[in-house]
């Protein structure tokens, strides 16, 4: 985690990752740094596909390479607040996006 971004949201590495579960990525719970892992690179990737589909509601492009770093957290900043506005937003969004591209 990028040392003091979003501290106020994510003061720690655990919280960054239960943020993640609640989004729908299963990392496993715990305080190591997320670094190179699968889920946020699945993460970062579903966001870049949302990003394509709904480039203006969806703000920026991540580099997709399993950091949960400064972007990322802003992004999930913004998909957590989507998914609070309207629940299960992210998920069916990213579902939506990844039909229509046969990603999935």
């Amino acid at each position: 985690m990028a040392a003091g971004y979003n501290t106020a949201l994510w003061p720690n590495s655990y919280a960054v990752r239960k943020q993640l579960r609640e989004l729908g990525y299963m990392v496993p719970l715990g305080n190591s740094p997320l670094v190179n892992d699968t889920k946020v690179r699945s993460f970062q990737k579903d966001y870049n596909l949302l990003n394509g589909h709904y480039s203006q509601e969806v703000p920026g492009r991540l580099t997709v390479d399993g950091v949960a770093g400064k972007h990322t957290l802003n992004a999930m900043e913004w998909a957590m607040l989507a998914d609070q506005s309207w629940p299960n937003y992210w998920g069916w969004y990213v579902d939506r996006a990844s039909r229509s591209r046969g990603a999935r």
